[in-house]
């Protein structure tokens, strides 16, 4: 798996979160919510090996965009979290699979919507449902 970035998201800036900061940060989470924290990690881990297992990488010439997957989290200034996998190489959101692709994606489907984005909806109202609990339980 790749390692989890953290960032941090500010109307339409991003920036890269490390050293000291960092690991405030993860103390902070894993103080206030360890369970919403594991929960997400578990996510990004379960999408990106989905997405992994039914990648395709040509036999000729693959500029191996299957090494290329990155896990992030971005936190905003007012304490919001989310969390997604994405691919560096600049057009994996453009491949298709062929008639003679190696993957359990039908042809002519879009592989990132049908490995990455479709997984993950079906994911989300589990892992709302879990992160309310947690914060119910913060609660009382």
């Amino acid at each position: 798996m790749s390692q989890i970035r953290f960032k941090v998201q500010a109307g339409g800036a991003t920036a890269d979160i490390g050293g000291p900061a960092l690991k405030a940060i993860n103390e902070l989470i894993d103080k206030v919510a360890p369970k919403t924290k594991q929960t997400l990690v578990d996510f990004t881990e379960s999408l990106e090996a989905n997405a992994k297992s039914n990648w395709i990488v040509r036999k000729k010439n693959s500029k191996q965009s299957i090494k290329k997957f990155y896990q992030v989290f971005y936190i905003s200034p007012d304490f919001k979290i989310s969390a997604g996998v994405g691919n560096r190489a600049v057009y994996a959101f453009a491949i298709k699979v062929g008639r003679e692709s190696e993957t359990r994606v039908p042809v002519g489907k879009n592989l990132a919507i049908e490995t990455l984005w479709k997984p993950a909806q079906k994911q989300v109202d589990k892992i709302v449902d879990e992160i309310g609990d947690e914060l119910i339980r913060g609660l009382r």
